[in-house]
């Protein structure tokens, strides 16, 4: 009986864990408001593709959204968001960070971030993998990612 209750303790501590996670922006300001708020969470911001050849672009957003599940579920501390960039209620936010290309990943800590844009959806995953740690060291240490 304890071992079931725990097992549905913890189960239920994952699906608000990582509902957490997930960030639903309607628009620029609720976004920014994280993103410059004084705080070292990690963001990371992925920046839909929509383009008139919709079946290419589904694919690779279904590809890198997949990925960045993965990523999520391995990095509990990371804050996630799904942007539009076609959506003009995040105009002021792709011009605040830089991104015009999509699908981009963009990844920041305390006002410092990268964004990742070209290549295959590998490829940007493969980045993002690849700069995590100097986010996750910066974020636990407070200190600046550069």
């Amino acid at each position: 009986m304890k071992f079931l209750l725990l097992v549905l303790l913890i189960s239920i501590s994952a699906v608000f864990a990582e509902s957490d996670q997930i960030l639903h922006p309607k628009n620029s300001d609720e976004i920014l408001d994280h993103l410059e708020g004084n705080n070292y969470n990690i963001y990371i911001l992925f920046f839909a593709e929509t383009s008139p050849y919709k079946e290419v672009a589904t694919r690779n957003n279904k590809e890198i959204e997949d990925g960045l599940k993965s990523i999520l579920t391995d990095n509990p501390e990371l804050f996630f968001a799904t942007i539009d960039h076609t959506n003009p209620n995040f105009q002021k936010l792709l011009q605040v960070t830089g991104v015009y290309h999509a699908p981009s990943v963009f990844v920041m800590a305390h006002g410092e971030g990268v964004w990742i844009y070209e290549g295959s959806s590998e490829l940007i995953l493969e980045r993002l993998r690849d700069f995590l740690p100097q986010f996750k060291e910066a974020s636990s240490h407070q200190s600046t990612i550069y």
